[in-house]
Formats: C-alpha cells, structure tokens, sequence
C-alpha cells in the first residue's frame, strides 16, 4: 500500500471532481478503482485521515508490492510502475487543488470566477501549482498563473513569488513595464503579454483592470 499523504499535503481534495472523475462515495470517503494493463486493480482510497492506493495482481488476488520497490527495475515491473505513476499523477491533475497561500492569487481566482465563470485550469502534471484562464468562447488564454523565482524576472533573488501573465496592448507594453511590479511577459510573447507580481504592490482594483482588459483582448481574432 502506498501512502498518498505527502503528495496531497498541499492541495485540496475536490469531492465534486472526484465523482466527475470516477470515484464511489464509501461511508467514510471515497474510493476509485480501474484495471491496468488488464491484470492489476488500482484502488485509490481517500478518507479524512488517509489518502493510499494500491495495485492488486487479478490472478493471485494478492498486492503487487514490487510497483512500490524503488530498486525493482525489471522490464514488466517498471512497465506496471510507469503506469500506476501516470494514473496517480492524472487524478492529482483532475481532482485536486493546490493550497493558495498567496491573499491577491486567491483574490483572482474568485475575482474570474464571479465574473466570467472561469475556473483556473492547471494542466501540467509537473508543475501543479500553476493554472491558466480560458475564454470559453473561443479556448484561448487570457491569463496564466505561475510560481516562479524572482531571479528570473531578472531580480537577483531566489525568493518563490506567485506572478499572473495578462495580455496586453502591444504598442502600449513598453509604457506600463516598471520592472518592480509589472514585468515583460514571462514565458509568454512579450509583443502581447505582461507579467504581475501578486504580492500587493499592485491595487488589486487595478489587477482587476487589467484582467478586464486581457479578456477583451482574448476575443479578438
């Protein structure tokens, strides 16, 4: 049995994604299971006070220890481990949140979500902390939420700050950039995004603004 506890210590567990995504409600939980390579049961099991999955082997009826065995490095059991990783990392994708510790990141989420009923969506599986916004309208972005360190908006700091990227009007980029607050866009084309820092410097009625103005922009062909 692997104790899913450290991977889930800083996210939320979504109830309603865990029925969208398959889960049975149990009494005290919920419980997922799928076959994989049509001879192991995966169970996944979270509670309240635990989160563990499991690979049952079909034919003996009994645990598949060796998906848990770091050193077991044979060709069927790496092939079975590979699979379990890639299913684990799926449901962590799909049903659960990560903690938001920054108050303007949070302040964002619900700001979007009120007003365009736009719920951040994050989509990599190795960076699960950061999310973008769509316009449903027309699926493009028009806003991308990271952590990053500072050093790479060019400050001399390896400090983790949570940033938003916005688009923005081209010919006028060049005039809303302090580097302080706002920044070129960071991994983003930098002819049409800008980069926040969410620390508070910025008035968040201001923020507010500019995610107005990148949805706008997001409708334009």
């Amino acid at each position: 049995m692997r104790d899913l506890t450290p991977q889930f210590k800083n996210r939320t567990i979504d109830p309603h994604k865990l029925m969208t995504y398959g889960f049975q409600k149990e009494n005290n939980g919920y419980q997922y299971q799928t076959v994989l390579d049509d001879s192991f049961l995966m169970i996944v099991v979270f509670t309240e006070n635990q989160q563990y999955s499991k690979l049952m082997d079909l034919e003996s009826e009994e645990e598949y220890i060796l998906v848990d065995i770091e050193t077991s490095s044979g060709g069927f059991s790496t092939h079975i481990r590979n699979l379990y990783e890639q299913k684990l990392e799926e449901i962590l994708c799909s049903c659960t949140s990560p903690i938001i510790e920054c108050k303007q990141l949070e302040e964002v989420i619900h700001y979007i979500e009120n007003k365009y009923q736009d719920k951040i969506e994050y989509l990599w599986e190795k960076s699960p902390s950061n999310g973008i916004w769509r316009n449903q309208t027309n699926q493009k972005w028009y806003g991308v939420s990271l952590k990053i360190e500072e050093k790479k908006l060019g400050i001399p700091s390896d400090q983790i700050i949570d940033i938003i990227g916005l688009k923005y009007q081209p010919e006028q980029i060049e005039k809303i950039i302090d580097h302080q607050t706002i920044f070129p866009g960071y991994h983003m084309n930098k002819k049409h995004w800008i980069t926040i820092r969410l620390d508070g410097t910025l008035e968040t009625e201001l923020l507010f603004s500019l995610i107005d103005n990148s949805y706008e922009l997001s409708k334009k062909k």
